[in-house]
């Protein structure tokens, strides 16, 4: 309302102050796996505190043939993680007001946490609080760079075990150097290790130990040909 116009005009946002966010809504209409997800009923959706109190397995697939796109990867991963996280803070309050103690453990397996940069924003500030819920994650990295530096800085104070397959890249242990040296370990100790073994670095009251242990061989099914056929 102004002098010169005393009838006053409703107007609301500005169309060029949310170009962004129309932009990123046309982006993820346009992946058939998001618009279906964002055009799906609530009924049907998984308890995941219900979920964990059976113990139940539940597996995310996300396959890069169904994202041409990194955001969309990142956005469902972040919208997983944070259902995930609140669940077992919802469990552990849960837990501590009719048993006064901290829930069953809950294992997070996530793998190639390297293509989700926003996720690993909110990750970094779970890490400290994570066993508090009774929540452990788990992460296969090709070597830590695929972590950001606050992510990997936040790991380490959250009481980290380290394990290094054979043939893994040697930044992942220039990274943890001078642990492993305190160990009596060297970078020529992991470079040389047989295959389907791994050098360990596990946290402990009082600092870290480190180890080298044979894993399991490689693991043969046998497929019947009808199965072979399914598969294909």
């Amino acid at each position: 309302m102004t002098k010169e116009n005393p009838v006053g005009v409703i107007c609301g946002t500005k169309e060029n102050k949310i170009e962004g966010i129309i932009d990123r809504i046309d982006l993820f209409r346009e992946n058939d796996v998001i618009d279906a997800m964002f055009s799906k009923t609530p009924e049907c959706n998984i308890d995941f505190v219900e979920a964990m109190e059976q113990k139940k397995v539940i597996l995310i697939r996300m396959r890069d043939c169904d994202f041409e796109d990194e955001t969309s990867k990142d956005v469902l991963m972040t919208f997983f993680m944070q259902k995930i996280w609140l669940a077992t803070k919802l469990r552990a309050a849960k837990e501590e007001k009719e048993i006064n103690k901290i829930p069953p453990r809950v294992t997070l397996l996530v793998d190639e946490i390297f293509q989700v940069p926003t996720c690993q924003k909110i990750l970094e500030k779970t890490f400290l609080q994570s066993a508090k819920f009774g929540l452990k994650y788990m992460f296969t990295l090709h070597n830590l760079e695929g972590l950001s530096k606050e992510a990997l800085a936040s790991l380490k104070g959250a009481n980290t075990t380290y394990t290094l397959i054979s043939g893994v890249d040697k930044k992942a242990f220039e990274a943890l150097e001078e642990e492993f040296s305190i160990q009596g370990y060297c970078l020529d100790d992991m470079l040389n290790l047989e295959q389907y073994t791994a050098l360990h670095l596990i946290k402990n009251k009082n600092g870290y130990d480190a180890l080298i242990t044979k894993l399991p061989p490689e693991l043969k099914l046998e497929v019947s040909e009808y199965e072979q056929q399914n598969i294909a």
